[in-house]
């Protein structure tokens, strides 16, 4: 089967063939039609294939998260707190290599908070003397419990120091006491599940 160029803008020969040749119903061969660019128009135009820049906003109404979300949110909140640092951040104002506050940390020695796969957080309380023996007290004491556990033991208000946190009231003489108490709050919250926000 011949094929048929046309080239438009090109007057047509007739070859021998055609000029000789009656005119009879031939069957349909392939065609091919060359113009010039920008003489023909396109078929659909440059609007209606242009697609918006952004997807129109939908006028729902807010998502409300469940409470599971919720308390999920919270957790995150507590855990990126400016006083929560990363590990190589600690490391680096402890004057430490981060293996070192690794060991430190496997080994029971520092407290370390951890939510899914956003690494390892150490709060800055490890920087203050004090506060660093009172939490390594009660590290040894509460072998196994839930570094939130913990945490949240520490944070909560003791009636002995009128309404002051453990880390926030802990002095020398005072010291043996504390850790006392928050390792009793430690272990009654291991038969108590964990309200993140609630201590």
């Amino acid at each position: 089967m011949p094929l048929t160029v046309h080239l438009e803008g090109v007057p047509a020969f007739p070859t021998e063939q055609t000029a000789s040749a009656p005119s009879t119903p031939v069957a349909a061969s392939p065609s091919l039609l060359v113009t010039k660019p920008g003489d023909a128009m396109p078929l659909v135009s440059a609007a209606a294939h242009r697609l918006p820049a952004m997807p129109p906003q939908r006028s729902a109404a807010p998502l409300v998260p469940s409470d599971i979300q919720r308390e999920r949110m919270d957790l995150f909140d507590v855990f990126e707190a400016p006083h929560n640092l990363p590990v190589a951040a600690f490391a680096k104002m402890a004057g430490k290599s981060r293996r070192w506050i690794s060991y430190e940390i496997q080994a029971g020695n520092l407290l370390a908070l951890n939510v899914g796969n956003r690494g390892q957080r150490v709060p800055d309380w490890h920087l203050d003397p004090l506060k660093h023996e009172m939490i390594q007290s009660v590290l040894k004491l509460t072998r196994g419990a839930d570094p939130w556990q913990i945490y949240h033991a520490l944070l909560q208000p003791r009636s002995m120091l009128r309404g002051r946190s453990a880390l926030e009231g802990v002095t020398a003489s005072n010291l043996d006491k504390l850790v006392m108490a928050v390792s009793t709050a430690v272990k009654e919250s291991e038969w108590t599940p964990l309200r993140v926000g609630v201590v």
